[in-house]
C-alpha cells in the first residue's frame, strides 16, 4: 500500500521555500503523483504500523514529524483512552510487537490523514562510490547498517522488488546482495515471510550450513545434502541395540588415542583398500568428518595469507574454512573433464601457491569427474611446481566407478580426506585423513589440542557395518535411490542442460543466457523451494549467474522431488521470468 510521508496538522506551520514549491508543481505537471498524494487520492482506510520502530511511549497527541532513522518517520497517532474512538489500535499492536499490524480506521478522509498519519518503515541503504559491483556495494551498506544498529535484530528488510525499485537496480542484484549477507550470517530468509536481520546467537538459517528448516511452512529443500535414508536409520537402530546387548558403551565412552582406536583405523583402511586405494593404517587419522580433516591440514601446515588453488567453482564449506583461516583462494579454469592442468600450472607459477584443494572423483558443485589423463597431468604439475594437494573424496563412496584417487599415485604429496557424512548421514561425523607419513604425528597432536579425541561412537557404527557387510548394502541402496532421483530430474527438466555423474547426490544445471541463478533462487523461495545460491560455490567472478546446483537427496521422497522440479522448471527455462513475482 502507499506510504504516507511526514506531514503537519496545519501545513501553514511550515513555510515551503520556492524550490520545493516549484518541484511539487513540476511533478504535478508531468502527471506524476507523490506517495502522499497517492495515499490521499486512493483514500486507503488502513494503517500499517511497525511496532519495533516506534515505541508507544514516544507517541503523543501533539503533531510531530521527528525523523527517527533513515527512511523512518514518526507522526501523530492517538493513544488509548484519549477519546479518539481508536482505542482498538493499541491492544492490537501491543500483542504482536514483531510484525506489522493492520488496523481499521473508519471514515478516513483528507483532514483525518493529517491527524492520524500512518507510521511505516522505508529502509534504504546508502551506497558509497566504489569500483565494486552493485550487489557488493548494497551488501556492504546493509552490513554496515546492521553492525551500527540502524537495522535491528529480526527487523524485516524490503522485498527484492521494492528495494530494487528504490535503488534503481534489478531484483536479481538485490537477490545477489541478500545472498551474500545470508552467507555471512547477517540475514536470514524465511519462506513466505521475507528476509530478516539474523540473530547472531541463534540459528542463522544459512542455506549451506543450517539444520532442517523450523519455520511453520517447511520448504522443499533442494539446497543441501542432509538426508539420512530410512534404511540407514534402521541399520543405526539395530546396531545401537546390539551395542546395548553387548554392554559395549563403557569402552566407547572412555578417552581414546588422538589418532583413534587401532581397530577403527584398521577397519577404515581396509574399506579404502576395497575402493582401489591401499592405505597403511599408521597413516590414517580419524576425524569428525571430512571438513574437520581439511581444517586440520590447513590449520597445522598453512599460514594466514597463503594462496590455495581451487577450481572456478568449489565446495562452499571450503570457501568458509579458507575465510576463517585467512587463506587466499585463486581460481583455476575447469571444464566437463575437471581442472585444466595447463591453467593449474600457469596459476601455480604466477602465485607461488603451495596448495591445491580439489574433488577429482565427484566435484562439488559441478559433478565433473577428472579424467585419467588429467590426473597424471595434475600430479606432474604438482611435482614440477612443488605444491601439496588436499584431495576431498567425501562423495567417492557414492560413485559406482572404482577409480583410484590421486593419493594412490603419490603418498608423500597428497592429503586424502573422506567421511560417511554425504554417503550415509551427516550426523555420523565419522571420517578420516590419510596423511603423508612425515605429518601424521603433528596433525594427530592438533586433534588432541583442539578436541582431545574423536568421539568413538560414530566410527564404531561404521566399523561394524564394514565388518559385517552392512555398509556395502547401505551404499547399494543409496546409489539405487539416487539413480531413481536422477531419472526424476531428467523427466522434469527435459530441456535443461544437466550434469549428473553416476551416484551423485546433486545435479549441475547450465541456465539459458536470459536467466540468472540469483533470480531463480529468489523466485523459487517464493514458491516454497530452497535452492543454494551459486555465489556460495563461485571463486571466479562473473560465472555464478550461468549455473545452478540442484540437490537430489534432501527430499523425503522422489515424488516430493518431482513436485519441486516441476515448479521450478519454467524458471530454469526462462518461461516465467517476465511475469510472476518481481
Amino acid at each position: 500500500m502507499p506510504v504516507a510521508q511526514p506531514s503537519h496538522e496545519d501545513s501553514a506551520e511550515r513555510p515551503r521555500d520556492k524550490s520545493e514549491t516549484e518541484g511539487r508543481k513540476g511533478q504535478q505537471k508531468r502527471g506524476r503523483r507523490t506517495r502522499r498524494e497517492e495515499f490521499l487520492t486512493d483514500r486507503y482506510s488502513h494503517v500499517a504500523v511497525y511496532r519495533e520502530f516506534i515505541p508507544f511511549e514516544q507517541m503523543s497527541n501533539a503533531c510531530c514529524s521527528d525523523r527517527l532513522g533513515r527512511g523512518t518517520w514518526r507522526t501523530t497517532l492517538p493513544m488509548p483512552g484519549n477519546g479518539s474512538g481508536n482505542d482498538l489500535l493499541y491492544p492490537a499492536l501491543h500483542s504482536a510487537p514483531q510484525r506489522p499490524v493492520i488496523a481499521q480506521i473508519q471514515n478516513l478522509d483528507m483532514s483525518a490523514v493529517n491527524q492520524y498519519i500512518a507510521t511505516m518503515t522505508i529502509y534504504l541503504p546508502i551506497l558509497r562510490d566504489s569500483s565494486a559491483s552493485k550487489a557488493d556495494r548494497i551488501a556492504t551498506a546493509i552490513a554496515a547498517d546492521i553492525k551500527s544498529g540502524t537495522l535491528k535484530l529480526r527487523e524485516k528488510l524490503p522485498t527484492h522488488r521494492d528495494l530494487a525499485s528504490r535503488l534503481g537496480v534489478t531484483p536479481g542484484t538485490i537477490s545477489r546482495a541478500y545472498a551474500l549477507l545470508e552467507r555471512q550470517g547477517l540475514l536470514i530468509g524465511e519462506v513466505g515471510r521475507g528476509t530478516f536481520v539474523a540473530d547472531p546467537h541463534g540459528p542463522l538459517g544459512d542455506l549451506l550450513v543450517s539444520g532442517p528448516d523450523q519455520t511453520e511452512a517447511r520448504p522443499i529443500d533442494l539446497a543441501v545434502n542432509r538426508r539420512a535414508a530410512p534404511w540407514v536409520q534402521t541399520a543405526l537402530s539395530q546396531t545401537l541395540q546390539a551395542l546395548d546387548r553387548e554392554r559395549a558403551w563403557g569402552m566407547l565412552m572412555d578417552y581414546q588415542p588422538e589418532s583413534g582406536l587401532d581397530r577403527h583405523r584398521s577397519a577404515l583402511a581396509s574399506w579404502l583398500g576395497q575402493q582401489a586405494f591401499e592405505v597403511d593404517p599408521d597413516r590414517l587419522i580419524l576425524t569428525a568428518g571430512a571438513q574437520h580433516a581439511v581444517f586440520l591440514v590447513f590449520s597445522v601446515l598453512a599460514s594466514r595469507g597463503d594462496v590455495v588453488l581451487v577450481e572456478d567453482f568449489t565446495y562452499a564449506g571450503f570457501k568458509a574454512l579458507a575465510d576463517e583461516l585467512g587463506l587466499r583462494l585463486e581460481p583455476v579454469r575447469m571444464d566437463a573433464d575437471g581442472v585444466d592442468p595447463d591453467d593449474l600450472e600457469r596459476c601455480a607459477k604466477a602465485t607461488g601457491a603451495k596448495w591445491f584443494y580439489t574433488m577429482p572423483q565427484v566435484h562439488n558443485p559441478t559433478g565433473a569427474v577428472l579424467s585419467h589423463g588429467r590426473r597424471r597431468e595434475v600430479l606432474r604439475v604438482a611435482r614440477k611446481q612443488d605444491f601439496r594437494i588436499v584431495e576431498d573424496g567425501v562423495y567417492d563412496f557414492l560413485s559406482s566407478d572404482r577409480v583410484a584417487p590421486l593419493a594412490a599415485m603419490d603418498e608423500e604429496r597428497i592429503f586424502y580426506v573422506t567421511s560417511f557424512s554425504k554417503s550415509l548421514a551427516p550426523g555420523l561425523r565419522a571420517g578420516c585423513l590419510v596423511s603423508p607419513t612425515e605429518w601424521v604425528d603433528r596433525i594427530a597432536r592438533a586433534v588432541r589440542r583442539s578436541m582431545w579425541m574423536i568421539p568413538a561412537l560414530g566410527v564404531e557404527l561404521c566399523a561394524r557395518w564394514i565388518a559385517d557387510g552392512e555398509l556395502d548394502r547401505l551404499l547399494v541402496k543409496q546409489r539405487e535411490e539416487l539413480s531413481r532421483r536422477a531419472e526424476t530430474l531428467k523427466t522434469a527438466l527435459k530441456e535443461a542442460a544437466i550434469v549428473t555423474p553416476p551416484g551423485a547426490a546433486f545435479a549441475w544445471v547450465r541456465l539459458p543466457p536470459e536467466v540468472t541463478s540469483s533470480t531463480v533462487v529468489a523466485h523459487s523461495r517464493e514458491l516454497g523451494i530452497k535452492l543454494a545460491p551459486t555465489e556460495a560455490f563461485a571463486v571466479r567472478r562473473g560465472l555464478a549467474g550461468q549455473f545452478l546446483r540442484l540437490n537430489l537427496s534432501a527430499c523425503d521422497t522422489s515424488e516430493e522431488l518431482g513436485k519441486a522440479l516441476r515448479l521450478i522448471a519454467p524458471l530454469l527455462s526462462g518461461e516465467s521470468m517476465a511475469r510472476a513475482y518481481y
